[in-house]
């Protein structure tokens, strides 16, 4: 599944799913970002950072495997923050509020 769409990605979050990639390479980076962020295609922006496809192919791929475990992440926060019941988040935030009134340090 794809996760990155060609032209749908804000610069800051492919930049953050690079830092997870150990991808150096300052072609194969414009690369992605002209394909990703501005919706070049793949093929021009490998020829326009004079970089093989193949290259740039395996750079999409590994970004594409990093994101996923990003989504898959994720997925999990989501379902544990579901399945706190509504009680509990209350209960908890007014604690805090409380804590914080109070001046105590968590």
């Amino acid at each position: 599944m794809n996760y990155l769409l060609p032209g749908g990605e804000q610069l800051k979050r492919l930049q953050l799913l690079l830092k997870l990639t150990k991808i150096t390479s300052e072609q194969q980076i414009n690369a992605l970002t002209e394909h990703y962020v501005n919706g070049l295609s793949a093929e021009r922006a490998a020829a326009r950072f004079q970089i093989e496809k193949s290259n740039l192919s395996r750079a999409q791929t590994r970004l594409e495997e990093v994101t996923s475990i990003v989504e898959q992440i994720k997925e999990l926060d989501w379902s544990q923050l579901n399945a706190v019941p509504i009680s509990n988040q209350q209960s908890s935030q007014l604690t805090d509020a409380d804590n914080k009134r109070d001046g105590v340090k968590q």
